[in-house]
């Protein structure tokens, strides 16, 4: 069976989690809305900032900047209020290249979307300037970031909004947070989520926890064939979305009215605790042991500072096709591995940027502590026999 890509109910007493400190991040923002994913939260945030652009300035507001390298639901909630995407590169560390920046923004742009990439937080400071500067809302997508710190100030403290999606760090399937430290937050007024969906969360669960107590892999097999020149492939589906109506079917953005499940209220203060984050930042330096020291191979992160919880483990290979072979091999392995080659239709290639390498070159190896030590060294050590194999 396939390894958990996502955490699974805990086998720790829950008074564990609500015991513990909480650590700065978006929880501890003043002002704080709950949502039903991390998608809707974005809708929301890019909605807020429109309406405070247009009440300082009659214009009309018309784009956002966003990153070319991101998943699907990270341009979703732009598209689908009739938004312009303008698209801007991203440096080796993540960021907009402040130097060209203003090439990519418009008179009516209004916002930018800066996610902390591979949950690594960064110091903001120059971006934020930028923005103030030129009355463009910073929103900070802190998805893959939920606390921690961020440079100078925690991750979610530098944007006017901050989103974060509670199902990257704890079992809930769904749960979003709308977050600011200077903008008041009005009540969201979202409809209750339906009943269905409060069932589905509470079968999801079990069957999370009942995968939490089953799972097993086939790492150890996949080393020893990578090792003597034989990789299986598992087989790739050709990419399904190819237009916009249908990449925002697949960003999921229908419950963006809705509530988070009860449930989730209950489940999701496991994402801040800090046994799980100090068992996230664990399995990154397992990740980091035995795939940091191969040349062929990059981390573009440093290692973890202490109270963050990173959410994968970046691997970056030199060239495409050997990401791709072992992307292929990984999954038909059963790893827990994940791949942003994805990208929004029409997502531009531009020059100086970094995204379109990494929606190609880059794979994410999950830290979340559902894994087991045992578990991570076993990937880590496949993707090193891959590496050795392939490059």
């Amino acid at each position: 069976m396939a390894l958990p890509r996502a955490p699974v109910v805990s086998r720790q007493s829950p008074s564990a989690w609500w015991q513990a400190s909480r650590p700065p991040g978006v929880p501890t923002l003043p002002h704080r809305q709950w949502t039903s994913s991390g998608r809707a939260a974005l809708w929301h945030a890019i909605r807020l900032a429109g309406e405070s652009r247009q009440a300082l300035s009659p214009s009309a507001v018309g784009g956002v900047l966003v990153p070319t390298y991101h998943p699907r639901t990270l341009i979703a909630p732009v598209v689908a209020q009739g938004l312009r995407t303008d698209f801007y590169p991203i440096t080796a560390e993540g960021l907009p290249d402040l130097n060209q920046l203003d090439a990519y923004a418009r008179l009516d742009t209004f916002a930018l979307v800066l996610p902390h990439f591979f949950g690594a937080g960064r110091s903001l400071a120059g971006v934020r300037k930028w923005c103030t500067t030129r009355g463009i809302a910073l929103i900070e997508d802190c998805a893959h970031a939920l606390f921690g710190p961020a440079g100078e100030r925690p991750v979610g403290h530098w944007g006017d909004y901050a989103t974060a999606s509670l199902s990257k760090f704890s079992p809930t399937p769904e749960a979003g947070l709308l977050a600011s430290g200077t903008h008041a937050l009005a009540p969201l007024r979202l409809a209750p989520a339906p009943w269905r969906d409060q069932l589905k969360i509470a079968k999801d669960l079990w069957d999370y926890r009942q995968l939490a107590r089953q799972t097993d892999d086939d790492l150890v097999g996949l080393c020893r064939r990578a090792d003597s020149g034989v990789v299986p492939l598992a087989r790739l589906e050709p990419d399904p979305v190819s237009t916009v109506p249908e990449a925002l079917e697949d960003g999921r953005l229908g419950g963006a009215m809705y509530a988070a499940p009860w449930l989730a209220h209950l489940v999701a203060r496991e994402a801040t605790s800090p046994i799980a984050a100090a068992q996230r930042r664990a399995h990154f330096t397992t990740y980091a042991h035995y795939l940091g020291g191969m040349p062929e191979l990059q981390c573009p992160v440093p290692a973890p500072a202490a109270e963050s919880a990173p959410y994968v483990y970046p691997v970056w290979f030199p060239e495409a096709a050997a990401a791709t072979t072992a992307y292929r091999a990984l999954l038909g392995a059963g790893a827990a591995v994940f791949r942003w080659d994805r990208p929004w239709p029409g997502t531009p290639r531009l020059d100086d940027d970094y995204g379109g390498r990494w929606a190609e070159e880059v794979l994410q190896l999950p830290c979340h502590p559902s894994l087991t030590q045992p578990q991570v060294e076993r990937t880590a050590l496949a993707v090193a026999a891959l590496a050795r194999h392939c490059l």
